[in-house]
């Protein structure tokens, strides 16, 4: 708790788009186009970054939150330090926002108790999803998960600060899918559930970055400035992660 609070005060003289600092996020994020991007980022490579800057071209707004943990899926570096990665890339970006709030905090900041589900606390507030095609191929063949996946499902207590607390947070009402490398797309359609999927982004140039990529490259002793950029890789260094 110490090194968050102090991780929070450090953050809070920067001038970028920390959720829990907007004085009135009604007047930011009223009758907006607000993205939510989840994953583990562990760490966040040039591949996320291409993502977030393809699917601003439909979203006033991107806020990027990585899982929590908490689940048997990974072992992950520390929350604290993922968020520290995504604070020191996106400080000064203009339309990304950062928080280090939990996803029940979260949710509690951007939704409202709603019939089935929580609803955006913002009138004309509009979420849209933004998932990898893995996931998304993943989501399309469970006639169950969709139904849990970033609908706004009341987040339980044990799920406050767990993977699919991040992942049930808001209630998204259409998906960008960015599309990975050998993933074969026919079957998904133009929908996830009922909920459309209204473009697909091709980053051709980096889809093959991921972190099992960067992973080899330190086990080599390689060069990593082609999956990360300095930011990311000054924190990878100063905690010696990955190796």
């Amino acid at each position: 708790m110490r090194f968050l609070l102090c991780s929070l005060l450090f953050f809070s003289s920067l001038n970028g788009l920390v959720l829990e600092e907007i004085d009135s996020l009604d007047s930011i994020l009223q009758n907006k186009k607000v993205g939510y991007f989840v994953g583990s980022f562990d760490p966040f490579h040039k591949a996320h970054e291409a993502i977030v800057e393809s699917s601003l071209n439909l979203c006033d707004y991107i806020i990027v939150h990585p899982v929590w943990g908490g689940d048997i899926y990974k072992v992950r570096s520390s929350v604290d330090i993922r968020l520290d990665m995504l604070f020191a890339l996106y400080q000064n970006h203009p339309k990304v926002i950062v928080t280090r709030l939990t996803p029940k905090a979260l949710q509690n900041a951007l939704t409202v108790p709603g019939k089935p589900r929580r609803t955006p606390a913002f009138t004309g507030t509009h979420f849209i999803g933004i998932v990898g095609s893995d996931t998304a191929l993943y989501l399309a063949p469970n006639p169950e998960t969709p139904l849990v996946y970033m609908t706004g499902l009341e987040i339980a207590a044990e799920y406050a600060e767990h993977t699919w607390g991040s992942c049930m947070a808001l209630p998204v009402e259409s998906f960008i899918i960015a599309l990975r490398a050998g993933d074969n797309i026919a079957a998904l359609g133009d929908a996830i559930d009922i909920r459309p999927i209204i473009t697909f982004i091709d980053i051709q140039d980096v889809c093959t970055l991921s972190s099992t990529a960067l992973k080899t490259a330190l086990r080599k002793n390689e060069e990593i400035n082609q999956i990360v950029s300095p930011p990311i890789r000054e924190i990878i260094e100063r905690f010696n992660l990955y190796k």
